[in-house]
């Protein structure tokens, strides 16, 4: 516009009055001659995203770059829409590819689009050992039941074998897959309702064994899934030792054979390796015995509504629950997957394994669902060998204790966050546990960064009607 003006004041200063007259009259005719065309204003046009409301979630884990995942087959039988949830926080919409070809409760489905993803390698379970270290990943429900959370837990493999040697299982050393229920009791379900008390009394084995046969009757009526997933048995208040031939308890380790029981710890008296229960005064919930329930995810709560409907006269209250994993990956120290389980999600639920009962200890292995995924032409699984952990040059360790975490972590690589692990992962390295801090990463700041690449393939899996 000021270009305008100070060319109209130029051309009035060269151009007398009646040419500027005769301009204007030229100007109006052409102006009348035109044609004006009205454009009618485009209607704006809002898009109301789809409303997405989850009926059930599940753990996945992207096998291929390219978007292919597997997840619970049990999740396809409860909606037609799927959504993924990335680390990141990223979400893709996926469709089921097959469910028909792919065994042990297992659905593939993929995420189209031209988008990258980190897939998980995998191994053959021979090549674990009795007493490796292993990683189970998943995630858990632990504040909101909509809101799962990524999580790893650090055990060990006890045997190659599953339950009654089937060769077709791993058994882990500690019992972290499946839900866990303590409940606090007055009586036993025993036909007598025999009181519960701190002290031992005579007879007390026969009680508690004749109370459990009537529990997992009950638990077996409602879901066969809950057989034998009930123990009575004693919270330590801590640390103690126990010396599995004469029975006696100690708070230092004394001799080299003594069973270790860290403090919190559940113990069982069962007459073998426990014989006789801990002291009274060494015990959590004033010396009384807990009922512990261990079963497949989901169930616990259900099971622990049936037992307060079935024995009100034992007065069940709840201890504590810690909720168990839909859906995990066992991975050995170089972030490889030796076994996938997926638990029963549905009451009913038809796997190709029925007996899903031991959940919390026993792992089914990869070996048969890898077997099935290389059928799939179109899938190229991650089979990468182990490469050996190399420290960085410019790692530098320090003795000043919390200032070891950042120096110790390699400047080529990041750990991701820490919201992946709910413990402690104890580092056998003294100087590297001073370092560290305490970091729940350990294993993966200083021995493989493919156990953080293979965590990256972890994603929730949501289904919606």
């Amino acid at each position: 516009l000021e270009e305008g003006r100070l060319g109209r004041e130029f051309l009035e200063k060269f151009i007398q009055r009646p040419q500027l007259k005769e301009a204007g009259l030229v100007a109006n005719q052409q102006r009348e001659s035109l044609i004006q065309i009205f454009q009618p204003r485009k209607r704006r046009l809002t898009i109301s995203p789809q409303l997405f409301d989850p009926v059930a979630w599940a753990a996945g884990f992207m096998i291929t770059t390219d978007g292919h995942f597997i997840t619970s087959q049990d999740m396809v039988a409860m909606g037609k829409r799927f959504r993924v949830v990335t680390e990141s926080g990223a979400t893709f919409t996926a469709r089921v590819v097959d469910t028909a070809g792919i065994p042990n409760g297992v659905a593939l489905l993929k995420i189209d689009g031209n988008h990258r993803f980190r897939p998980l390698p995998f191994v053959p379970s021979s090549t674990l050992r009795e007493q490796e270290e292993v990683y189970v990943v998943g995630f858990k429900s632990l504040n909101k039941p909509a809101e799962p959370e990524a999580c790893s837990i650090l055990t060990h493999v006890a045997n190659t074998l599953g339950n009654q040697a089937d060769s077709r299982f791993l058994t882990l050393s500690e019992n972290v897959m499946g839900d866990r229920l303590f409940l606090r009791f007055n009586k036993y379900t025993d036909s007598r309702r025999t009181p519960a008390s701190p002290q031992h009394f005579e007879g007390q084995a026969a009680v508690e064994k004749r109370a459990l046969e009537a529990i997992a009757t009950t638990m077996i009526a409602y879901n066969e899934n809950l057989a034998r997933s009930q123990a009575y048995g004693y919270r330590l208040a801590q640390e103690l030792w126990h010396d599995p031939i004469t029975g006696q308890w100690y708070e230092t380790r004394g001799e080299p054979d003594n069973l270790h029981f860290a403090k919190g710890k559940f113990v069982v008296v069962d007459g073998k390796l426990v014989r006789t229960p801990p002291p009274t005064d060494k015990l959590e919930n004033g010396g009384l015995p807990l009922l512990r329930i261990l079963a497949p995810s989901g169930l616990a709560l259900q099971a622990e509504k049936v037992l307060r409907e079935a024995f009100w006269e034992a007065g069940f209250d709840r201890d504590s629950f810690q909720p168990g994993l839909r859906g995990m990956a066992l991975l050995n120290r170089h972030g490889q997957a030796a076994a996938i389980h997926y638990p029963p999600l549905l009451p009913n639920a038809d796997h190709d394994y029925a007996n899903f009962n031991t959940y919390d200890r026993f792992a089914l292995k990869a070996d048969a669902l890898v077997s099935a995924l290389r059928q799939q032409s179109e899938l190229q699984l991650d089979e990468t060998q182990p490469i050996k952990p190399e420290v960085a040059p410019a790692l530098q360790l320090t003795n000043e204790l919390g200032n070891g975490l950042e120096s110790l972590r390699p400047g080529t690589w990041s750990p991701p966050s820490t919201r992946f692990s709910v413990g402690v992962h104890t580092h056998p390295d003294p100087l590297v546990r001073t370092n560290l801090n305490a970091c729940n990463l350990a294993l993966e700041c200083i021995d493989s960064p493919m156990l953080s690449r293979a965590r990256a393939s972890l994603v929730l899996v949501q289904v919606a009607e």
